[in-house]
């Protein structure tokens, strides 16, 4: 078969992504603030590896404040890639307080028990307060008796 100048039409169709970048076709991402969360769980820190980044999540619990009178939800708050080093370093523990901003997801979850479950990607994290550090370590146990 020789090759003709002429351009062939073919029945296939290639998506545009013009306004992809834009967000014509998705909904606006907005951030969100919970000014007042109470940490429920340990963070979870998992390294990258060769097929995914560093992935945090922590369960965490708005509380309402004077401005947020309404919020009372329980969140699971994640973070990938550099964001989730440097929300590991932050090194919550049960029991603190902080400020979450991020975007909230559509999704929630409902679990047996009635209780439902928002995500949130954080952006960015504020420690408010820190519950009391317990020493676990046996010279320290030792020293107090």
């Amino acid at each position: 078969m020789a090759h003709n100048d002429k351009e062939e039409t073919h029945p296939y169709i290639q998506p545009s992504l013009v306004g992809a970048e834009t967000g014509a076709e998705a909904a606006p991402m907005e951030e969100t603030e919970l000014e007042n969360c109470l940490v429920l769980s340990r963070p979870v820190y998992q390294p990258a590896t060769k097929k995914r980044p560093e992935h945090w999540i922590v369960r965490v619990h708005a509380q309402p404040t004077m401005f947020q009178s309404e919020m009372d939800a329980v969140f699971l708050a994640t973070a990938d890639s550099s964001q989730a080093v440097a929300l590991n370093k932050q090194s919550l523990r049960p029991g603190d307080r902080a400020c979450i901003r991020g975007v909230l997801n559509s999704q929630t979850v409902l679990l047996n028990n009635g209780t439902a479950i928002q995500q949130i990607s954080v952006t960015d994290l504020r420690v408010l307060s820190r519950t009391q550090r317990v020493s676990t370590t046996v010279f320290e146990q030792q020293q107090r008796r």
